[in-house]
């Protein structure tokens, strides 16, 4: 079930949408608009419903400087074309 609650700000109006399903958590997100927010709500509970249980939640928690950290630590760049050219 998705919940819309209005946000009052000293300038603006927010609405934080919640989507809470047993088994995949809560999920929430910040909108400018209702309309936004409800259509967001519906596209979760959709996903849900069709089993989709894709989390991004790690991925919005890198940072540039660790990815750039983890592709070099794995070797990926001596991949690259440029790369092998200049180590030949």
């Amino acid at each position: 079930m998705a919940y819309i609650k209005k946000r009052k700000h000293k300038f603006s109006t927010t609405y934080l949408a919640t989507v809470q399903r047993r088994g995949f958590g809560i999920f929430n997100k910040s909108f400018a608009s209702i309309s936004e927010a409800k259509k967001w709500a519906r596209t979760m509970e959709s996903k849900f419903d069709k089993g989709d249980t894709s989390d991004y939640s790690m991925a919005s928690k890198i940072t540039l400087g660790e990815l750039f950290k983890r592709y070099i630590d794995e070797g990926k760049h001596l991949k690259k074309k440029q790369a092998q050219n200049n180590y030949d």
